[in-house]
């Protein structure tokens, strides 16, 4: 069983409009991880066979998981931890559009906003099954406003 509950404290809503990110550690239990990365290794799987090529510069693939390959993952889009913390965080009128999984090897992830346009907000909510660090996982990007305009390229 997850040992958080579905709604974020003031405290991480803070965190989050200050910041641009929370962590929210064990939000899944264990046998939902196996089953996250059993549906990820089959994902993985058919974009390999897809894919002949080397996984390239950015050492990324990336696939949708919005098919009948990937049931629980894209369930996870109207899971209440997910659901609960977007309103939380953006109101009461969001929406899922896009439920992907990424293999990265490399260390291209150019710095980006997700979101080009002033007049939409939005929240990536990732799950990472295995551990990072300040060097492999997503907090080494910024994708908030405004801190996203005040960042430079790391990579050009």
């Amino acid at each position: 069983m997850p040992t958080q509950p579905p709604a974020l404290t003031d405290a991480q809503i803070e965190h989050f409009n200050t910041f641009g990110f929370i962590v929210r550690r064990q939000l899944f239990s264990a046998q939902e991880i196996k089953h996250i990365n059993q549906e990820f290794a089959v994902g993985l799987d058919h974009t390999l066979e897809q894919n002949k090529t080397a996984l390239g510069e950015r050492g990324q693939f990336n696939w949708s998981n919005m098919n009948q390959r990937a049931p629980y993952l894209l369930s996870l889009m109207e899971d209440p931890r997910i659901c609960t913390a977007a309103e939380q965080l953006l109101g009461e009128n969001v929406f899922g559009f896009a439920a992907n999984s990424n293999l990265f090897n490399g260390d291209r992830t150019e710095w980006h906003p997700d979101l080009d346009s002033p007049h939409l907000k939005g929240a990536k909510f990732l799950l990472y099954t295995t551990p990072v660090d300040g060097n492999t996982g997503a907090l080494r990007q910024r994708h908030h406003q405004p801190i996203s305009q005040s960042v430079q390229p790391r990579h050009q």
